[in-house]
């Protein structure tokens, strides 16, 4: 397919979410799994595997999280109430801690992109794709947020390999 997405987790099973509460281990297990099943795959060579997680690994991060546009500028706050009574507001403008992503292809040497990348760059990506492949013109975007958004596209630039890598 054009595109696939694997849940690390179920009600079933093990668990793999890699969460400090759960063994690592089956998580590390399940990736592998869906590593060599692509590498052994008659698609390995036009496969992008992008490997992300929803949380930044850790309860403390050094690093400011950066301004971003939010979705839907010039929207109010959101605005919800804790169960203790406590009001929050949220107006989207920043983003959430570093989190860790791997993008591994043939068509990729190893390196660290330092580019700033947001979950939305994956989503903006797969618009890329799909508009070139259609040749309907550029994409149409969910929000500003996806619109804006750096593609991981971009790591092609930097660190795509002139052929194909087999090692």
């Amino acid at each position: 397919p054009f595109y696939s997405f694997i849940m690390c987790w179920n009600d079933v099973g093990d668990d793999t979410r890699m969460h400090p509460q759960s063994p690592v281990e089956t998580g590390e297990n399940l990736l592998a799994g869906v590593y060599n099943t692509l590498r052994n795959s008659a698609h390995w060579e036009d496969t992008l595997l992008i490997v992300n997680f929803d949380e930044n690994g850790g309860i403390y991060d050094h690093v400011q999280p950066p301004v971003t546009i939010p979705p839907y500028p010039g929207s109010p706050p959101d605005v919800w109430v804790s169960g203790s009574g406590q009001q929050y507001e949220f107006d989207y403008t920043i983003l959430g801690f570093r989190i860790p992503v791997l993008l591994i292809s043939t068509w990729l040497n190893t390196g660290i992109d330092n580019t700033q990348f947001q979950n939305t760059a994956i989503l903006r990506f797969l618009q890329d794709l799909a508009s070139s492949s259609t040749g309907q013109g550029p994409a149409s975007f969910l929000t500003q947020r996806d619109r804006y958004a750096n593609s991981v596209a971009l790591a092609f630039e930097e660190f795509g390999a002139e052929n194909m890598r087999t090692d």
